[in-house]
């Protein structure tokens, strides 16, 4: 949805209406594969002294480098967390990468949830992220994707989630924010007032106002003659 409402309308449709899915970048597949450890590793079916020699043979492996000369940095970052394999301490895991279906208005939509789980008593919703630690609105527009996790979690365990939290990976920080049930409500009408957009659109312009996105991340970064070259 945030790609549709503040990013390039037509990436959109070529990613869900066209089914072109496009290439990777490197971000993504760094980001794939720290998660993919910390599930394996939450999951037991990693242990911990593994996880530095795994995380090191699959970002020798990437397909794409890293731009702007900061693939070492990732490197080093990545080792550290793993090294130090502070994941979650004290947490009582419930579920992990589970799909959750839930409606907003009369649209389904699905999500996973990279951790939910409890400590002192407290129900969490968890998301690691490889990103810098999210700032302002920044923070508040990625607090969204938690929130309609929410909304299955309810459905399962009879409640909504005390906390929701940011683990960021690359600098070892995490965000907590207490849920906030008019933030939830908040949420569904941005995504009811998305998806009403979504279905009066019918030129799906393209936005290539920010350079990093198209030149970086874009799925079809390398086809696209809108694409913002200087």
């Amino acid at each position: 949805m945030n790609l549709f409402d503040e990013g390039c309308k037509l990436a959109w449709k070529r990613i869900y209406i066209d089914k072109d899915r496009g290439i990777g970048n490197a971000y993504a597949e760094f980001g794939t594969i720290v998660h993919e450890i910390i599930k394996d590793y939450l999951q037991e079916k990693l242990l911990f002294f593994e996880l530095p020699d795994i995380f090191l043979e699959r970002f020798n492996k990437m397909q794409f480098l890293i731009p702007f000369g900061k693939g070492e940095m990732y490197k080093q970052a990545g080792l550290r967390y793993f090294r130090e394999c502070n994941i979650l301490p004290g947490f009582e895991l419930l579920e992990n990468e589970e799909e959750g279906r839930f409606l907003i208005g009369e649209h389904l939509h699905r999500g996973f949830a990279d951790y939910v789980g409890t400590k002192y008593n407290d129900l969490y919703v968890i998301d690691f992220k490889t990103s810098k630690k999210y700032e302002g609105k920044d923070l508040g527009k990625k607090l969204r994707q938690l929130y309609f996790y929410s909304i299955p979690v309810r459905e399962k365990y009879g409640k909504f989630p005390d906390i929701l939290r940011f683990d960021f990976v690359r600098v070892g920080e995490e965000i907590e924010v207490p849920f906030n049930i008019n933030k939830l409500q908040e949420t569904k009408r941005w995504a009811l007032k998305v998806i009403n957009d979504i279905e009066n659109e019918t030129k799906f312009r393209p936005n290539n106002s920010n350079k990093f996105f198209c030149d970086h991340l874009c799925n079809h970064r390398m086809t696209c003659k809108y694409r913002s070259i200087i």
